[in-house]
């Protein structure tokens, strides 16, 4: 078998594996942002600081964070549709040339990014743990399913891109 095409045998993990993990992983995002921004109304943490720089990086997460989940979307369709056509598995493709989650980095950035324009020190939280949860809980399986899925293919790319950076 050539080692571009992906292995997946009747016994290996469908995409609906994959897309169900992802779907879980975006409710801990949205669950927590809810929750960071519950808490802010109820118990105002706040940064300590106000000042236009901070409202600047907001507004940069904020916008940085959509053309990023965008992009990876983007791409991550254009694959499913090279790969069901035949051709050979190519996982480098638009931001996953460069980090193999970057929709959740822009899910992070997006919610912090938020938080530090509304001086809302619970979002913000909410972001760094959403980050943790994702990643010690679904990340690792879901990479573990797309191993499964492309094999060697796959093993080789978590080998030369990082997670994020």
């Amino acid at each position: 078998m050539d080692q571009n095409q992906p292995s997946n045998p009747g016994n290996k993990p469908q995409g609906g594996e994959v897309d169900r993990l992802s779907a879980g992983a975006f409710m801990v995002y949205l669950a927590l942002f809810l929750l960071g921004v519950l808490a802010e109304s109820f118990f105002p943490l706040g940064l300590g600081i106000d000042t236009p720089l901070l409202n600047g990086i907001g507004v940069l997460l904020v916008v940085v964070g959509p053309v990023l989940i965008f992009w990876a979307q983007s791409s991550i369709r254009s694959f499913h549709a090279t790969v069901s056509e035949g051709a050979a598995v190519n996982f480098s493709i638009g931001p996953y040339r460069y980090m193999r989650n970057p929709t959740y980095l822009g899910l992070t950035f997006l919610v912090a990014g938020f938080g530090f324009f509304a001086n809302a020190g619970c979002v913000v939280l909410s972001s760094v743990l959403s980050y943790i949860i994702v990643r010690f809980s679904f990340l690792r399986k879901e990479e573990q399913l797309l191993a499964e899925k492309y094999g060697g293919v796959y093993l080789k790319y978590m080998e030369k891109v990082e997670r994020w950076f």
